[in-house]
């Protein structure tokens, strides 16, 4: 499954990225209230990443499951194994 998202990061560690939600939309902030489940995937890495390679939107490929999942951010409806990660470009 081929999913277009924005990161929301769930570890502090600034150095490598593995574990986050994708979520739809910037504004789909996880503060208060966060997204209704529905709308959040819960997502780990195949392999960590540097934070400098992110970038906001980013598709996401890998296996998309329906497995609720809770954190301190809210739950998500959704998990995915992401085996790739790559930045979405905008088309006029």
């Amino acid at each position: 499954m081929r999913l277009p998202g924005f990161i929301v990061p769930l570890s502090d560690n600034y150095a490598a990225l593995k574990e986050f939600l994708i979520v739809p939309d910037p504004q789909a902030c996880v503060h208060v209230p966060p997204p209704p489940p529905n709308l959040i995937v819960y997502a780990n890495l195949v392999k960590a990443i540097p934070f400098d390679e992110i970038s906001n939107p980013s598709w996401f490929e890998g296996i998309l499951k329906i497995e609720t999942t809770k954190n301190i951010y809210g739950a998500a409806s959704y998990k995915m194994r992401v085996d790739k990660l790559e930045r979405y470009e905008f088309s006029e």
